[in-house]
């Protein structure tokens, strides 16, 4: 009784919070399949993704596992992605090119994840779905589309960008009072660092771009939200002190650190010393 008793009140809850029935999502379909393929995940290993058609779906994983989904939704929207069951669950939410949008732990119910992004039609995103603590669970992943509840903003604040790479920055926003507006800004979020013309929902940054802050203010014309994006720019540039082998920190450290990374535009002197020659000159 006290499970189900449970199980009520979690419908109910999610009827209240404007999202659609499993069932209807299902009937829906609201995400298009692919062929199942390769995918480079976020620990660095190519993990096999499962496409997902947004259908309640069985999922069990071992001890250390992680279970990985692709899914191509039809339609822009709020979506909410969630797992039922009894096991304590974590989920994870990454964009096409392999960058972690969201991921959560616990809903407010119980120790099932629930993860809620704005997701674009035709774009590729992957799910990865595990026990919490990376423990061997057995567990449901489910899908449900919602409307906005005022202004809702999402956005992934961090990004590493290698120096001279282009890249986007996107906030997305939906609202149910009206159409939503953007504007760009660099480095402050004052009018003389506004962005000209940049007042779409996403900023491609240029290949030669320095700066390491920057806002979207979004409006619409009732509510202003604000997504703050915070950059790392790698240089990729190692420089190596020469210690020899030894591995052990502890031991090399009188000799400075073996390995230094420069944040462009640093400088850095370097010493060399040399001894033998080609040849034996």
């Amino acid at each position: 009784m006290g499970k189900k008793l449970l199980a009520l009140l979690l419908a109910f809850a999610l009827g209240a919070a404007g999202l659609t029935s499993p069932f209807e999502a299902q009937a829906k379909e609201i995400y298009s399949t692919e062929e199942d393929g390769d995918w480079k995940g976020p620990h660095g290993s190519i993990e096999t993704a499962q496409t997902w058609n947004g259908a309640a779906r069985q999922v069990s994983v071992e001890d250390g596992e992680e279970s990985y989904f692709k899914f191509v939704p039809k339609a822009d929207g709020v979506y909410t992605l969630f797992s039922t069951g009894e096991e304590d669950t974590y989920g994870e939410l990454y964009d096409g090119d392999g960058s972690l949008l969201c991921s959560n732990d616990d809903n407010d119910v119980d120790g099932n994840f629930e993860l809620t992004w704005y997701l674009y039609a035709n774009r590729t995103y992957y799910l990865n779905a595990y026990g919490n603590d990376w423990r061997e669970a057995s567990f449901v992943i489910n899908t449900a589309q919602r409307q906005a509840d005022g202004l809702e903003l999402f956005y992934a604040e961090n990004l590493s960008v290698a120096y001279g790479q282009r890249a986007g920055l996107e906030a997305s926003a939906v609202s149910s009072k009206g159409p939503v507006s953007y504007q760009w800004y660099k480095g402050r979020l004052a009018d003389d660092c506004r962005i000209e013309g940049a007042t779409a929902s996403r900023y491609e940054l240029p290949g030669d771009n320095e700066e390491k802050m920057f806002y979207c203010q979004v409006t619409d014309g009732a509510e202003t939200e604000v997504a703050e994006f915070n950059i790392s720019i790698d240089t990729g540039l190692a420089v190596s002190s020469g210690t020899g082998e030894n591995e052990d920190w502890e031991e090399v450290s009188d000799s400075g650190p073996r390995y230094v990374t420069l944040p462009y535009g640093d400088t850095i002197t370097l010493e060399v010393t040399a001894s033998g020659g080609v040849n034996g000159r």
